[in-house]
């Protein structure tokens, strides 16, 4: 058995997440009806997230699931959660916006 310090970063943003919306392991624990073991296990790539508790946590931090796993806190997150629950007409005035910002470039 190796006596290494485990090391590896989880394979998802949920501890840069949970610190950005200055929320406690507890605090969340308790919102997502989980433990505050599991976030901590989570949090240090201890353990996996699994289809049933991975929704409930990412909603308690107010952001999407997938941004959860492949965004950490910032612009690019902003942008896409607030895409992912936006209107068919939201996207198609922001997809305009898109391509006039791109086009000038």
């Amino acid at each position: 058995m190796s006596t290494q310090p485990h090391t590896r970063r989880p394979p998802h943003y949920l501890r840069a997440w949970r610190d950005a919306r200055d929320i406690s392991q507890q605090k969340l624990a308790d919102d997502a009806a989980v433990t505050r073991g599991l976030i901590s296990q989570l949090e240090t790539g201890l353990t996996n997230y699994t289809q049933e508790t991975w929704p409930s946590i990412a909603k308690c931090l107010a952001v999407s699931p997938g941004a959860l796993i492949d965004l950490p806190p910032g612009p690019a997150a902003r942008i896409m959660t607030r895409l992912a629950n936006a209107t068919d007409e939201e996207i198609a005035v922001f997809e305009k916006l898109l391509d006039a910002f791109v086009s000038k470039k």
